[in-house]
């Protein structure tokens, strides 16, 4: 009795279920939503940095600093990327009911969600997905997605930003602030050509403002750059916490000589 039991747990577990893999997809989209909110701190604090960083006049850090906005940028851009996929599925499930192959016109989404399974250990869910595909699909499948997926790097480097527009990041945390930027001191940051240089603004513009709009491996870069800037954040409002003490000094030091 008990192994017929573990023999039906067996072949449940080995069985496709489009109801199971909805369930899955809808756990995903969930863990999604919560790593997205932490995201989203992560990006606000680092342009609220940026612009502590400016106020003060430090224009060389903050340039710095506006590198961890971009990571966090394209962190969110590659949850939007999964979440855009998740939905996709979901609403064609019916489509996979009686497909022993993948159809045409899923097969995207399919492998995008298998190669990012394999590089994003935030999102276990997706783990329990390929699973199921590699029982319906074969595990020939799956490897070639996991090797590579066309779609996914395609749309991830579309939407990227990179650490070069770093510049341009902090120019336009300036305008929105209403601070001075001392463009004559970092031009050397910029691009060369003006046409290119208003087209980087342009794009950096709406990138930080809309952190969800629009990755070497772009998504691993992505994410591996998330993390690193977590530690990197602390070491910039140091300087902000020290540069407030700084200036409390000095008043303390004038108001005495009075």
């Amino acid at each position: 009795m008990g192994h017929s039991i573990w023999m039906a747990l067996l072949i449940g577990r080995n069985k496709f279920r489009t109801s199971k893999l909805k369930t899955l997809l809808k756990l995903t989209l969930s863990r999604l939503g919560i790593l997205k909110n932490k995201h989203r701190c992560r990006f606000s604090n680092a342009k609220s940095d940026v612009a502590q960083l400016l106020s003060f006049g430090y224009s060389d850090q903050a340039i710095d600093r506006a590198e961890h906005v971009i990571k966090e940028q394209n962190v969110l851009a590659v949850f939007d990327m999964i979440e855009s996929y998740c939905n996709f599925l979901i609403d064609r499930l019916f489509i996979l009911r009686n497909c022993k192959v993948c159809p045409e016109e899923l097969e995207d989404v399919v492998s995008s969600l298998i190669y990012a399974s394999s590089r994003i250990g935030e999102l276990p869910e997706l783990l329990d997905v390929r699973s199921m595909f590699a029982v319906r699909f074969g595990h020939a499948f799956i490897s070639a997605a996991v090797s590579s997926s066309k779609d996914f790097n395609e749309r991830a480097k579309a939407m990227e930003l990179t650490s070069g527009n770093k510049w341009n990041v902090a120019r336009v945390i300036a305008e929105e602030k209403g601070l001075t930027f001392d463009v004559a001191i970092n031009t050397a940051a910029s691009s060369n050509s003006p046409s290119a240089h208003n087209n980087n603004t342009t794009a950096s513009r709406e990138s930080i403002t809309n952190p969800s709009s629009p990755f070497t491996d772009p998504v691993t870069a992505a994410l591996t750059a998330s993390y690193a800037a977590a530690y990197a954040a602390s070491a910039a409002r140091s300087a902000v916490i020290l540069s407030n003490k700084g200036k409390e000094i000095l008043s303390d030091d004038g108001s005495d000589d009075d």
